[in-house]
């Protein structure tokens, strides 16, 4: 296991994460960030906004930038009327 650093870039700057997490390969990895995108989404929907400007970028112990996940890629907006079966998106 690899460990990854999963450093936020959003409206408030830039934050380092300082401890990484251990993942089984890079998509792992990947899949570890879209979860953290979903879960800094979804705090500030209870804030009321959604800020889809934001990314993560996937980082190697020794600082290479293996990948970046857009906070906008991590979620799928159904509008009204639509089904999430007329979407293409798997998000």
């Amino acid at each position: 296991m690899q460990r990854y650093f999963f450093n936020v870039h959003d409206q408030n700057g830039l934050l380092l994460d300082p401890e990484g997490t251990a993942c089984r390969d890079r998509e792992a990895a990947r899949e570890t960030a879209i979860v953290f995108a979903r879960s800094i989404l979804s705090e500030d929907l209870t804030k009321g906004f959604v800020d889809l400007n934001g990314r993560i970028e996937i980082v190697t112990a020794s600082g290479d930038v293996v990948d970046v996940v857009a906070f906008g890629e991590c979620v799928l907006f159904i509008a009204e009327g639509q089904t999430r079966a007329n979407s293409r998106c798997s998000a």
